[in-house]
């Protein structure tokens, strides 16, 4: 029986047990949609293994079959198993003779495949009372020129880098625009309300 777990292993998004937006993997690893379909492109990063729609218990069989409240979170959200990931990805092609690329053979956008992380934070420097979710440190992924930027649990962009280092994004009434180079990522996301700039800095 699934253990319908509770929460996303990347971003910590609140997935209960009648979320359409909750992905898991034979072995139950769950992730929230964004994260699944952008970050990890449909792959478990633990297992391998093909990320689905979770399926939904009907509400009656809930009370004797109650959802997991045990919330699993990877340390570092996905960057650590994308980094993995990419390693075993390296041994087996050499293994099968291959040469593999040096990490600094990347493009300038992070569209070589590779995985290139950004660390950093936030600031708010708009707010309206009680509305504006909190700045927060930054821990981000950028894989085939897109990467996933979470503003709250509710609020995540999708990130195309464009061909010039441009980012773009938006999610719902909010809008982020940037820059990416091989050093940082650095922009801006506002709405009526609320304002943040972020910057961060890729790590070798």
């Amino acid at each position: 029986m699934l253990e319908l777990r509770p929460n996303c292993e990347c971003c910590d998004a609140d997935l209960p047990p009648d979320s359409l937006a909750a992905r898991i993997c034979t072995f139950e690893c769950t992730f929230c949609v964004s994260c699944a379909d952008g970050v990890l492109k449909g792959i478990c990063p633990n297992c391998g293994g093909e990320l689905v729609r979770r399926p939904i218990r009907p509400a009656a069989k809930l009370v004797n079959n109650p959802a997991s409240t045990v919330r699993k979170l990877k340390g570092g959200g996905c960057a650590a198993a994308l980094a993995l990931m990419v390693a075993l990805s390296g041994c087996a092609d050499q293994a099968a003779g291959g040469a593999r690329p040096a990490s600094g053979g990347a493009s300038s956008h992070g569209g070589s495949g590779f995985a290139n992380r950004y660390v950093g934070a936030s600031t708010r420097y708009k707010a309206a009372p009680k509305v504006c979710p909190s700045p927060s440190r930054l821990d981000i992924m950028v894989l085939e020129s897109q990467f996933t930027y979470r503003l709250s649990g509710t609020v995540q962009f999708q990130v195309q880098v464009g061909a010039d280092g441009a980012l773009s994004a938006s999610a719902a009434d909010y809008t982020l625009t940037g820059q990416m180079t091989n050093d940082k990522l650095e922009g801006d996301i506002r709405n009526a309300r609320c304002g943040y700039h972020f910057l961060a800095r890729r790590r070798s």
